[in-house]
């Protein structure tokens, strides 16, 4: 078994409400119980060893929020709320075309040397029309930094992502069981995480690879454990 530490707060803006459900969802469960019995066993197909190997420690986080929203043409958007700043960042990628970051991030830690992928929630049935989910992967004990949902904006296209609808997977990429445990950001966790941050903006393309020897090297990952330890819910 896989201790593996997570956390919903918001490091960006300090303002997700803990009471937000951000629960890790086993999706192969989920769907088992969604779909119900099949008739025969040939069209079993969520009981598939391909499915199920797949599947097996691949996990749902739930949109925590609704997120209706609308990018104009001319690079506007259009938003019934207040304050759009605290719930999205959007860079420019072309003259067409933009990044946005929806600021709901999940943090993941591990002492046990595993990496996830992050990728597209793939059973929804919500798609959203020219909008790409940008998929990811490291090493959650090599590396300490926000999973970010971030998607491609091609055009001009509403955006709407309803709450409790999955909103990203991860997949654990290891056959032990995964064994959740929450925690609460300290200072010194949020402090860590901007320094991750400033790497990456100011040493663009690094390799992970060497992203994972400074951690090591600079021993953040005793500190990180350390802070987890003190905030663990």
């Amino acid at each position: 078994m896989i201790n593996v530490y997570w956390s919903k707060y918001n490091i960006f803006t300090n303002e997700l409400n803990p009471s937000m459900s951000f629960e890790p969802s086993n999706i192969l469960l989920d769907y088992s119980k969604n779909i119900g019995k099949p008739i025969r066993d040939d069209v079993n197909w969520i009981g598939c060893p391909a499915v199920k190997n797949l599947l097996k420690n691949t996990f749902s986080f739930k949109n925590p929020m609704t997120l209706d929203l609308s990018f104009n043409k001319d690079k506007t958007i259009d938003w019934n709320g207040a304050n759009l700043e605290d719930y999205i960042s959007v860079r420019e990628y072309s003259e067409n075309k933009l990044i946005m970051d929806y600021l709901v991030p999940l943090s993941l830690f591990s002492e046990d040397d595993i990496s996830i992928d992050v990728i597209d929630p793939f059973f929804n049935k919500n798609k959203i029309g020219n909008a790409h989910f940008i998929p990811g992967q490291f090493n959650i004990s090599k590396w300490f930094r926000p999973v970010v949902p971030s998607y491609a904006i091609y055009d001009n296209i509403r955006f709407k992502i309803n709450e409790n609808e999955d909103l990203f997977y991860i997949k654990f990429n290891t056959d032990k069981k995964i064994n959740f445990i929450e925690f609460y950001f300290t200072d010194t966790l949020r402090d860590v995480v901007k320094s991750s941050l400033e790497i990456k903006r100011y040493k663009k393309n690094t390799p992970l690879s060497n992203l994972y020897k400074k951690f090591d090297s600079n021993r953040i990952n005793k500190i990180v454990m350390k802070e987890i330890r003190k905030s663990r819910i």
